[in-house]
């Protein structure tokens, strides 16, 4: 007689729980989603903020998006944006590959094209995008994420003056 579940198929008591222990990407965005809407961060302000990023970056240097984007879904199936609110780490490990393992020359890229328009989105300091490319090399994910969340209008008041309310 032939199986009749599958031999990927866990039987467990929620969707999220399979998504978590089958396909460990979208596990992990469905954990990050859900520390974002603890952590207070509405998610039509994540959206808001990879949208208004990824124009941003698109203006400031034409096709280096797209450019990112190709590295991107080649391996983990999304856009760079997406990874960079995510995984960063990742997206770090992926720029670094581009680059030979160069770390200076991948720290440059990685905070020119990415962190630096991102803390100019959230409208936060000089120092925003040192902290958050140490966190994103040391594979702080969480912690580079609940400092944005936090600049983002989290539970946490963010810096004054801020240039984007989201």
């Amino acid at each position: 007689l032939p199986d009749p579940l599958p031999a990927r198929l866990v039987i467990v008591p929620s969707p999220f729980l399979y998504a978590v222990l089958n396909y460990p990407l979208s596990g992990f965005i469905l954990l990050f989603l859900f520390f974002l809407t603890r952590g207070g961060v509405v998610l039509s302000q994540l959206g808001e903020l990879s949208r208004r990023l990824s124009e941003y970056v698109s203006r400031r240097s034409p096709g280096v998006l797209s450019f990112l984007n190709l590295y991107c879904t080649t391996a983990y199936g999304i856009d760079c944006v997406s990874l960079l609110l995510t995984s960063p780490s990742r997206l770090y490990y992926l720029i670094l590959r581009h680059f030979r393992g160069d770390v200076h020359s991948a720290d440059y890229a990685f905070k020119l094209l990415l962190l630096n328009p991102l803390a100019t989105l959230l409208g936060a300091g000089e120092e925003l995008p040192s902290q958050l490319l140490e966190l994103a090399k040391s594979g702080r994910d969480g912690e580079f994420l609940e400092l944005v969340s936090r600049y983002a209008g989290g539970t946490d008041e963010p810096p004054k003056g801020r240039a984007l309310a989201l």
